[in-house]
């Protein structure tokens, strides 16, 4: 049993080495990285902001993704390290993100009405390239990477059904 210092709100298991990435925003805002094998705990602050529910990794390039809601931050760590790399304004209420490994480009699905999409121009620098307007309240996703397709849940409001929005890249 591996334990956190707080409630779990999202996590990133490494598939080639021993670790566990797992956000605690109720345990003071904080990224714990777990090693499997040793069961050591090491917690990462992220100074100044608030609210990180989603991760993704970039195992390859030795980065985690993670985006607070207070302010709308997305957050680059070196997963070596525990280092900020990157911090860039991204879209609001996120409660999914996604790493596309293939075009290196990240996807932030918000609740306020907007994916942002970012590029990786090398693991230490990224660039806001689109955003994409939503409908509010739309912040669960779900990047099908073999399809090449992000899915946006959409919530029944004002008489309309539930809906599901299918996204594909812009080249």
């Amino acid at each position: 049993v591996l334990k956190t210092g707080g409630h779990p709100e999202s996590f990133q298991v490494e598939a080639s080495g021993s670790h566990i990435f797992v956000n605690c925003p109720d345990a003071g805002n904080i990224v714990e990285s777990i090693d499997r094998k040793t069961g050591e705990v090491t917690k990462w602050p992220l100074k100044g902001l608030r609210g990180n529910f989603p991760t993704a990794l970039d195992e390859k390039d030795h980065r985690l993704f993670t985006v607070t809601r207070k302010p709308p931050m997305l957050v680059v760590l070196d997963t070596q390290t525990g280092k900020e790399v990157a911090r860039l304004r991204t879209s609001g209420d996120s409660d999914d993100l996604f790493f596309d490994a293939s075009r290196k480009r990240i996807y932030v699905a918000g609740g306020q009405a907007s994916i942002s999409v970012y590029e990786m121009n090398d693991p230490d620098h990224y660039a806001l390239i689109e955003k994409v307007s939503t409908t509010i309240g739309a912040r669960t996703a779900y990047f099908f990477a073999a399809r090449d397709q992000l899915y946006l849940g959409i919530p029944a409001k004002e008489g309309q059904p539930a809906q599901m929005w299918a996204f594909g890249p812009q080249e």
